[in-house]
């Protein structure tokens, strides 16, 4: 049993992004970040993905933590409800800086809110987005979007290795401890 503990201490303390914000939220976003490079004052398209992982309808908000930068960014929907398990693309624009070169990191917030009171009920991921804008004429849109999808999907596939290897250590470890039966 100490064994079991242990490895699922490795899996969700050591190995980081196998405990993601998810977890303790109810739902969850994806990407988890986004890093952009943009010419300056262009505009840029992403796109969010909210997934609903309770077993309730709930109500999202999505806005911008920094209020120097709201005007730069809109939400095609900033205020919507999903069901259980329901998921939902948010597409959104940012409109780079004039002036470069600048580089600066934006926050966007998402807050599950309760439908009765319409509060915060303490649940919301944050979402960093570093934009680098340049003078250069780089097009609309150039950047390296979405370069932590990558790192989830290792950190997935190191859980499960984690996982299929756990019972065969219980086997092996059943078979060595396995004491013969004596007869009359």
């Amino acid at each position: 049993m100490f064994i079991f503990r242990l490895l699922v201490i490795i899996i969700f303390v050591a190995v980081p992004g196998a405990s993601p914000a998810w977890a303790q939220t109810g739902f969850q976003v994806s990407p988890d970040r986004f890093d952009i490079q943009a010419s300056a004052g262009t505009t840029i398209q992403r796109t969010l993905h909210i997934h609903n992982n309770q077993g309730e309808t709930a109500r999202f908000q999505i806005d911008i933590e920094e209020p120097e930068f709201k005007d730069r960014f809109h939400f095609e929907e900033d205020d919507f409800s999903l069901a259980a398990y329901e998921t939902k693309t948010v597409d959104f624009a940012i409109k780079s800086l004039p002036t470069a070169p600048q580089d600066y990191v934006v926050r966007i917030r998402i807050l599950s809110i309760d439908d009765v009171s319409g509060i915060n009920i303490g649940t919301g991921i944050k979402i960093p987005v570093d934009v680098r804008v340049s003078p250069l004429e780089l097009g609309v849109g150039s950047e390296n979007q979405e370069s932590s999808n990558q790192n989830y999907y290792i950190y997935a596939l190191v859980a499960a290795v984690i996982l299929a290897i756990i019972p065969v250590v219980f086997y092996i470890r059943k078979r060595l401890t396995k004491q013969p039966t004596v007869g009359n």
